[in-house]
């Protein structure tokens, strides 16, 4: 059986972000955009895995990109990154329906065991679905 990487999303454009697209490329393909309207088109096609955006990028907010991906069947899981976020922060991004947020320092461990809950999540989703 053949193993392929998982599709990650990556939205903005900011060099600290860079930083997380970096080691999502160790682990998954990945496709960077500055905007979530130049991708999330594409995603009806050929469907991500997980999107991982920064609180705020020049096209917009994590808002609009959790509003977005959640209009796709099945939902894709948003991570969103954020440079200065608290618990009231991780407690409204997890509220509005974000699988996680984060917050540097970055770390390999970090990215992989958030896109690993990420795809395990959606798959659990996806069997519940088949299920029911």
């Amino acid at each position: 059986m053949t193993q392929t990487s998982p599709k990650v999303l990556f939205v903005g454009s900011d060099a600290d972000d860079g930083h997380v697209a970096e080691i999502l490329t160790r682990f998954a393909a990945v496709t960077r955009v500055p905007r979530i309207q130049d991708a999330l088109s594409a995603a009806k096609e050929n469907p991500y895995d997980a999107v991982f955006c920064p609180w705020e990028f020049a096209g917009g907010t994590w808002r609009e990109v959790l509003q977005k991906a959640q209009k796709l069947g099945p939902p894709i899981p948003v991570i969103v990154l954020s440079r200065w976020a608290g618990e009231k922060q991780w407690v409204e991004v997890l509220q509005a329906g974000a699988f996680d947020l984060l917050v540097p320092p970055y770390t390999h461990y970090q990215i992989l065991a958030v896109l690993e809950h990420a795809l395990a999540s959606r798959s659990r989703e996806a069997d519940c679905l088949l299920s029911a």
